[in-house]
């Protein structure tokens, strides 16, 4: 490990490091300055910046912590197997999101986030180039929040707050809002169903401005069918409960949803998520699971409802890149059941590399709402599988055809809670949160993501 003890100021030069690079000293980054970062950072000391770039551009999974906050002036975001972020991270000037995700853990949301200061921002923001996790904005103009969770980015945007010293913070949760106790059936007046599949948080962590909120929707949003119908609600901390009009554009596939007002009674903690005014749009999703498991280059999809109201067919959808989708089969549905049903279907001809699934309910009329996706990789020496995932039980299987001598997790933090190793099949019991897979097979190590819900 390098360790910078000293201080050290870069001045039009270039550093690119390959090792984890360890800081307890003062790094000052001046203008013309380039950091290439290609194993982890850890700061300890002061790092601050007039200038320059820093390039997070490893080929694997980078870890970026320490006990103090590392300020950049521009960033460059560019590790498919994505960054975490234990820290502060601040930008003067500009992130690029070039590939990959900066991941952070939301249940540490007053503790680590990359806050974008006031003057600052953003460029490459997508489906695939995102913070999975907690944003913050400093300063007194609008600002769209680049979040999103797991594959998929749905922003969330705020009016300009009063003051320039004034900031917000913000994440995106593809989660059903009762499994953080956030009840969906409990709401006030004006309200016929709320979502079941997603929320938004956001929070005034410094100041006194108000603003307005403006949610994200599009296909992942499930069951929206009637936009004029859509309202925009927040968790009062018993109920959700609507706080004025809302500005609706766009199409139920891709559309905004903006407050009229600036939300004034929000309190410290704020989530909203869409809700319906009537029955056109039903948010409620009667799907408790769907799963999808590489089995001897074969995969498993399972799904269960709890009850079925008029429908018809239930059709299996498969992608590469998580974006353009094909039928991969169908399958009938109830009709109207109130019963426990379980579902079973396969595909026995994945793609290789990383195939993407997802459940499309379609009723006797036509509306139809999707599940969320699955992710499941497979490659021509291997095959590993890790499900389900996410989960709301705790409990996980990895399933791999070649023996893993050195199988890892680790939590958030960065701390081991099972190292050992996986012959064929192995089952962890994990608590919520969000943990990282490390492994080696054919000589390449890899990671993935485990989300815990419960």
């Amino acid at each position: 490990m390098r360790i910078l003890l000293l201080s050290f100021f870069f001045i039009s030069s270039s550093l690119f490091s390959q090792e984890a690079i360890g800081n307890l000293g003062n790094v000052n980054v001046f203008p013309n300055t380039e950091i290439g970062l290609f194993g982890n950072l850890t700061n300890n000391g002061t790092f601050t910046s007039s200038g320059g770039t820093i390039y997070i551009t490893g080929t694997d999974y980078q870890l970026i912590d320490g006990s103090s906050k590392i300020t950049t002036y521009n960033t460059v975001l560019n590790n498919d197997s994505s960054a975490k972020l234990d820290n502060q991270l601040e930008v003067i000037n500009t992130l690029t999101f070039a590939r990959g995700k900066l991941i952070t853990d939301r249940s540490d949301a007053t503790t680590q986030f990359l806050n974008f200061l006031a003057g600052s921002n953003y460029s490459g923001f997508s489906d695939t180039k995102f913070v999975d996790g907690v944003v913050r904005k400093t300063g007194n103009t609008a600002f769209t929040f680049p979040v999103g969770d797991s594959i998929q980015m749905q922003p969330i945007s705020i009016s300009a707050p009063s003051s320039i010293s004034d900031h917000f913070t913000g994440f995106y949760q593809y989660t059903d809002p009762m499994e953080v106790s956030l009840d969906p059936t409990s709401f006030g007046a004006g309200i016929n169903n709320v979502s079941r599949c997603e929320y938004w948080v956001m929070n005034p962590t410094g100041g006194n401005s108000t603003v307005r909120m403006t949610l994200n929707f599009d296909l992942f949003s499930c069951g929206i069918y009637e936009t004029a119908d859509l309202l925009l609600v927040r968790w009062n901390g018993t109920e959700w409960v609507i706080d004025g009009d809302v500005n609706i554009s766009g199409l139920a596939e891709n559309g905004t949803i903006e407050m009229d007002s600036p939300c004034t009674d929000c309190g410290s903690f704020n989530a909203f998520t869409l809700a319906s005014s009537t029955p056109l749009n039903p948010l409620p999703v009667e799907l408790l699971f769907f799963n999808a498991q590489m089995k001897n280059r074969i995969v498993e999809l399972t799904w269960q409802t709890a009850s079925e109201h008029n429908n018809d067919y239930f059709s299996i959808e498969r992608s590469q890149d998580g974006e353009n989708f094909e039928v991969v089969t169908l399958v009938p549905g109830a009709g109207n059941s109130t019963d426990l049903l379980a579902y079973f279907s396969k595909d026995l001809n994945p793609y290789m590399g990383t195939s993407y699934y997802r459940l499309k309910q379609t009723d006797y009329d036509g509306a139809f709402e999707y599940s969320p996706i699955r992710v499941v990789q497979m490659s021509e020496d291997d095959v590993i599988s890790i499900f389900p995932n996410p989960t709301n039980t705790g409990v996980v299987t990895i399933n791999s055809s070649s023996p893993i001598q050195d199988f890892k997790v680790y939590t958030a933090d960065g701390k081991i809670v099972f190292e050992g190793e996986v012959e064929s099949t192995l089952s962890l019991q994990l608590n919520a949160g969000i943990y990282h897979a490390v492994f080696t097979q054919q000589g390449k190590t890899k990671s993935q993501k485990i989300v815990v819900t419960r």
